[in-house]
């Protein structure tokens, strides 16, 4: 007891010094604060994110990894188009098979064909810029085609809908049932005087004699803009959805009328996990059901999310290194401090002595002056960090966006100035690839002033140990001597 009153007694009584030391220690409380909130926020924001993403992943050909292997087995004679060639999508089946593993929570996929049609035209804007793809292209005759006809397993698939880039306006959705029905995009329709309740009749590009007639039972308009460049079949105005029972009818009737021309469709298969774990897992239990190693598993939702924290991440980054150099440079402070202060104070640590009192405890006691005014005044640093964390955060982060999205990023060199409607369209790109997170609705927590907390007492114990070993180091009689 005796300690703790000596101890606040001397705190009163150098007020000055202690002032000057809580002001430092409130700058320190402060900066940790701030640091250790960003951290925590960036923590804090993937977890609740990752919580709420219902991760979906897709199976491909990794075409580095079959070149790389052929490469090492006859690095001599390898051709790398003959090796890729060998490789062929996955099939329905094959999708099914996987889509059996324990980690998958649900399982769609869509049947696409390229078509052509009688009576009905493609919308492109840029018709005149579009190479003839019917001629030689690699010294290969190509067949062109205008339009997708795209096959749904289930209306869960229909993502463009579910995430609202489309939606119908006219008649309704197909059933997942239904055959020989589809749904047009409002563009289309509009260009070609199209109404729901119309036939359409698309036409295999490589057998014109291989035709199907679809009935039109709804609409539907885009809320993303056309792209203008590419295939005109990749325009999504002229993309035809339908089912996956009216795909495999129509591929089932190309194959009796010419199986050499008969249409193939492409089969993309996506599965859905429950959280990370789940995704993680899918890769070995998918090899253990026969996956090769020439296909890879990845999933887009996934990386777009991970890629939209990047710059929350940075920041964590840039507060965990400033930290760390607070840290350093508040100790070294807070060490020449306390020496300073104990060196003024030697009389009074050899009166104390002399009269009887354990060195042990005289050290107690300047330690616990320092952990008061370093804790108190930490405390205040970090409620006034709490207070300005949010904005303070957001604005960094804001900064680290604006960074983000001046970088080059991937090209590898500083992008060439360009003008005009590819400059428009360049922007246009970028902004749609790049979601980044601008701001976070809480920083600060019970955790954060924990930490805090903790760092106090790691200073004291830094600050204070100095203290300790020139206190055991003095000898009353000694510095009562030099003194007189």
């Amino acid at each position: 007891m005796y300690i703790i009153k000596n101890a606040w007694r001397n705190i009163c009584r150098n007020m000055g010094k202690n002032i000057l030391l809580g002001i430092i220690a409130l700058v320190i409380g402060l900066s940790c604060c701030l640091s250790l909130s960003i951290h925590q926020a960036a923590a804090k924001q993937r977890a609740a994110g990752l919580d709420e993403l219902t991760i979906n992943a897709t199976i491909g050909i990794d075409r580095m990894s079959v070149m790389k292997q052929g490469n090492k087995e006859n690095p001599e004679d390898v051709d790398p188009k003959e090796m890729l060639s060998n490789i062929h999508s996955l099939s329905l089946e094959e999708l099914q098979t996987y889509a059996k593993a324990e980690s998958v929570k649900d399982f769609y996929y869509t049947e696409t064909l390229s078509m052509n049609a009688e009576g009905i035209e493609p919308l492109s804007s840029s018709d005149e810029h579009m190479p003839d793809m019917g001629k030689n292209f690699g010294g290969k005759e190509m067949s062109s085609a205008d339009f997708s006809l795209i096959g749904y397993s289930t209306q869960e698939a229909m993502t463009t809908f579910v995430e609202g880039n489309a939606s119908i306006t006219k008649g309704t959705m197909f059933l997942e049932s239904d055959q020989d029905t589809c749904i047009i995009s409002e563009e289309l329709a509009e260009y070609n005087t199209l109404a729901v309740g119309d036939t359409i009749k698309l036409v295999n590009p490589d057998n014109t004699k291989d035709v199907t007639e679809l009935k039109i039972s709804g609409i539907y308009s885009l809320n993303e803009t056309s792209s203008d460049i590419g295939f005109m079949r990749s325009d999504p105005a002229n993309q035809i959805y339908t089912s996956t029972t009216t795909i495999d009818t129509i591929v089932e009737a190309s194959n009796k009328t010419d199986s050499d021309k008969a249409l193939k469709a492409s089969v993309s298969g996506t599965y859905l996990f429950e959280n990370v774990d789940a995704y993680e897992a899918f890769e070995a239990q998918a090899r253990n059901l026969g996956l090769s190693d020439d296909y890879t598993i990845q999933s887009q939702n996934l990386n777009q999310y991970e890629q939209s924290l990047q710059p929350l991440e940075s920041l964590s980054g840039y507060a965990t290194i400033f930290l760390v150099v607070v840290l350093v440079i508040a100790g070294l402070i807070l060490v020449v401090l306390h020496i300073y202060h104990i060196r003024e104070r030697k009389y009074e640590i050899g009166v104390l002595a002399a009269i009887g009192m354990n060195k042990r405890k005289i050290a107690c006691q300047f330690v616990l002056e320092i952990f008061v005014v370093t804790m108190v005044s930490m405390l205040i640093g970090s409620g006034i960090g709490a207070c300005i964390s949010v904005p303070v955060t957001n604005m960094l982060l804001e900064n680290t966006t604006i960074t983000q999205n001046d970088r080059p990023g991937n090209f590898g060199k500083d992008m060439p100035e360009d003008t005009g409607d590819h400059k428009e369209m360049s922007k246009d790109m970028m902004a749609q690839g790049k979601q980044y997170i601008r701001e976070v609705s809480s920083a600060t927590d019970i955790i954060v002033v924990l930490e805090v907390c903790g760092i106090a007492v790691l200073l004291t114990m830094v600050s204070g140990g100095v203290a300790i070993m020139s206190i055991l180091r003095y000898e009353p009689l000694k510095i009562l001597s030099d003194r007189e």
